[in-house]
């Protein structure tokens, strides 16, 4: 593994781990005052963010995992086990997203008045800007490493920012306006909205683990790269795979015939490079040499 993709691991980790902490305290906080203030859904809020700190924990550990060197068990290195780690995290989100729903709908049978609700309004506020800074802090660490983990960290932060937002309204709604039923139509907004989450990334982790790669203009702009190279006559059987935060892959490159075996070796390689200095996902890329001849008889 290359330092740099490395370093890309070791930071997005450390970047996990941070707002591991941080939504880690918010939650309980949140949690605690919603009990003594009687608010559901500020409950509900404070468990959202319990639960985005057990996504950041999986995240973290995919990310310290991922950095492994390849061994004899795991030839290509253990890059997936980032997202494998997205994937168990989306699970404890509808985990989450059940009981939030059950809690909301014996509240709405059985609606509660809020005591305190000005204590409960200040913590929802602070949280939603708490959670409107990890979510920018950790867009922009996605996009500086490429981690998919990051990115499924940025969608729950922004839900997150959300769901707070949506508590502090049916605060007000509930405690201030007396409209008793607002508390738990906050919650099971918040549930409905973390499914949608959950669903999203369970379908994009597992597209990467049975080896899907929605990759078609990465595939363009990689034939237009290698075709760009002096000695290519052509390129066909690109395939690309997911692992991780990266992509490896493989294809052919047709040479003339006449075309000496260093000379070849020499393209392969300039072509390697170069797919690899345009494309900072790519981690690994094959070239096999083939000559126009012998293409045109396959073909």
């Amino acid at each position: 593994m290359s330092k740099l993709k490395l370093g890309g691991l070791r930071e997005s980790g450390s970047v996990a781990e941070i707002a591991f902490l941080i939504v880690l305290a918010v939650g309980i906080i949140e949690i605690f005052v919603g009990i003594f203030s009687v608010s559901i859904a500020l409950v509900a809020d404070g468990l959202y963010s319990l639960a985005m700190a057990v996504v950041f924990l999986v995240v973290w550990l995919g990310l310290r995992l991922s950095r492994r060197a390849p061994d004899g068990v795991f030839h290509f290195g253990y890059y997936r086990f980032e997202t494998l780690g997205s994937l168990v995290a989306a699970f404890f989100l509808v985990a989450f997203g059940g009981i939030v729903i059950y809690e909301s709908y014996l509240l709405w049978l059985a609606p509660l008045s809020l005591v305190n609700p000005g204590l409960a309004l200040a913590v929802a506020l602070i949280s939603a800007v708490v959670a409107v800074l990890v979510t920018v802090w950790i867009e922009r660490a996605s996009r500086k490493y490429g981690s998919t983990s990051l990115k499924t960290g940025v969608l729950n932060s922004a839900l997150n920012a959300a769901s707070s937002i949506a508590v502090s309204v049916s605060i007000v709604l509930s405690g201030y306006l007396g409209i008793i039923h607002a508390d738990a139509i906050a919650g099971i907004l918040i549930a409905l909205a973390v499914f949608a989450v959950a669903y999203s990334i369970i379908k994009e982790s597992s597209l990467v683990l049975v080896d899907a790669c929605q990759c078609g203009d990465i595939v363009k702009a990689i034939t237009d790269a290698a075709n760009a190279v002096i000695g290519v006559k052509e390129v066909h059987g690109i395939r690309l795979r997911k692992m991780g935060s990266y992509v490896i892959g493989d294809m052919d490159v047709v040479v003339a015939e006449d075309t000496l075996v260093k000379d070849a070796d020499l393209i392969a390689n300039q072509v390697e490079e170069k797919i690899k200095q345009e494309f900072r996902d790519v981690l690994e890329f094959k070239i096999r040499i083939e000559s126009d001849e012998m293409h045109a008889q396959r073909s």
